[in-house]
């Protein structure tokens, strides 16, 4: 039994029987028969972890406004249950409608359905940040590197390092480059023990 619908959720935060208020990412709508010939459209919705894919068969009562209104690539505002079932999760739609403008004071957030680092974006800004800061001991060069980060901060929180495979999600490239400078300092913290006598001495900082 489906309990009283809550505020809005997202998909990838919902349980089986539970109904929810969410903002979802319609990303495919395909009209489709059984083997039986019995006629229908697949369906998927999505947030930034989760997608749902089912039917909506041709007797069900949102089958004209699937085919006539919903469009792919649209977010739209659904009151559903989250089922999960034999066919795998589903949503039983109670209400539907396309985004407007005065959900954002709900949550709404068109970025909110683009994959996502399992980091927080702006800790590890400030990780990096911090890195420069330590590691370079030039004060010229540590003013660039920070000015650079600094200037191109709000792009670092979301940009993706590829468009798939490499980091393909918001906040990849930050990550990517995070994980790269940590790397650089170890290694480098490395090579100035093991050659103590390297002419000139390594330099962290340019590293």
């Amino acid at each position: 039994m489906a309990t009283r619908p809550v505020a809005a959720t997202t998909l990838s935060e919902m349980t089986h029987g539970h109904e929810a208020d969410l903002f979802a990412l319609l990303t495919v709508k395909e009209e489709l028969t059984t083997r039986d010939g019995k006629p229908y459209f697949k369906v998927g919705f999505r947030d930034a972890c989760r997608e749902v894919t089912f039917p909506i068969w041709a007797d069900s009562p949102w089958a004209e406004d699937c085919r006539r209104q919903w469009t792919t690539g649209v977010a739209y505002k659904l009151r559903a249950i989250y089922r999960e079932t034999n066919y795998g999760p589903q949503l039983e739609i109670r209400k539907i409608r396309e985004v407007v403008e005065a959900d954002k004071s709900d949550g709404f957030d068109p970025a909110m359905f683009l994959p996502q680092s399992r980091f927080d974006p702006t800790a590890m800004f400030e990780e990096l940040l911090g890195l420069a800061r330590a590691e370079i001991a030039d004060a010229a060069l540590a003013r660039l590197v920070e000015s650079m980060l600094q200037e191109n901060r709000e792009t670092l929180l979301t940009l993706p390092a590829a468009t798939r495979n490499h980091h393909a999600f918001a906040g990849g490239f930050l990550e990517h480059v995070l994980s790269v400078t940590r790397t650089a300092i170890f290694l480098a913290a490395k090579y100035d023990d093991y050659y103590p006598d390297m002419q000139p001495r390594l330099n962290r900082g340019l590293v």
